[in-house]
């Protein structure tokens, strides 16, 4: 997507009247472990990229990219807090915590996806988990970035907060919204490689319907594949979904 004029997205504090999708995620999983001052590193990142990312609006034919609404600045990227950050320079934890919420939400919402950039690792057991495996999106500076693209004649506008350890999105939309999306996985398997590593894939799908029309259509959506960084329960080495129907009716 080199070919795209990208710029930074302006910023408007009136809300639009319309909620298209909100979501939610905590600073930390159950599984986490960090001190107490990786938890304020943590925090001061999450509200630095947030305060860039509060109010932006997506008109028809804008296409929105996170680090070109972020920057670079010098107050991302020193510390090292955890896993992710040990394994690759240019992201953080609270990066992966904020494209991951920003990419759920563009799931449900007609905005397309350009980029969108998979995490090498399964980090947590899927009790902390609220979404489908595999329904994330990494970025590194200035290597993986997520871009959604506004095609509708609609204009869209992102709202996110951070108070008492959770982390609010919202996508609002200047007119009132028609169709419903639903995201799920199938396909879903865990295998155990030659190095005796558990490496777990699956596929995700959309469920789009037109509450006017009540139509439905199904789309494939993106496949994953990561290392487990745990190990499964032994009831769950292998698991099999069941076969997906798909339905292609247009809306």
């Amino acid at each position: 997507m080199s070919h795209l004029n990208l710029k930074a997205l302006p910023i408007v504090e009136e809300r639009l009247p319309h909620l298209y999708f909100k979501h939610q995620s905590t600073l930390l999983t159950s599984y986490e472990t960090l001190d107490p001052h990786e938890i304020q590193i943590k925090e001061k990142e999450i509200k630095h990229l947030i305060a860039k990312l509060n109010g932006i609006v997506i008109k028809p034919n804008a296409v929105f990219s996170f680090w070109k609404n972020i920057g670079h600045t010098k107050s991302l990227f020193l510390d090292v807090t955890n896993f992710a950050s040990q394994k690759i320079k240019g992201t953080t934890p609270a990066v992966c915590q904020v494209s991951n919420l920003l990419y759920w939400i563009a799931l449900h919402s007609p905005l397309e996806i350009l980029e969108r950039h998979r995490h090498d690792y399964d980090l947590y057991p899927d009790d902390s988990r609220h979404r489908p495996f595999g329904t994330g999106a990494t970025c590194i500076y200035n290597l993986y970035d997520l871009k959604f693209e506004n095609k509708t004649d609609s204009i869209f506008q992102i709202f996110m907060t951070y108070q008492n350890g959770i982390l609010r999105g919202e996508l609002r939309s200047l007119t009132l919204p028609i169709l419903k999306y639903e995201v799920f996985e199938e396909r879903h398997v865990i295998q155990k490689n030659r190095f005796n590593e558990y490496i777990r894939h699956n596929t995700i799908y959309r469920k789009t319907e037109n509450t006017k029309t009540q139509k439905i259509k199904i789309e494939y959506i993106t496949e994953n594949h990561a290392l487990m960084v745990y190990e499964p329960p032994e009831d769950n080495e292998i698991i099999q979904i069941k076969t997906l129907e798909m339905g292609d009716i247009a809306l």
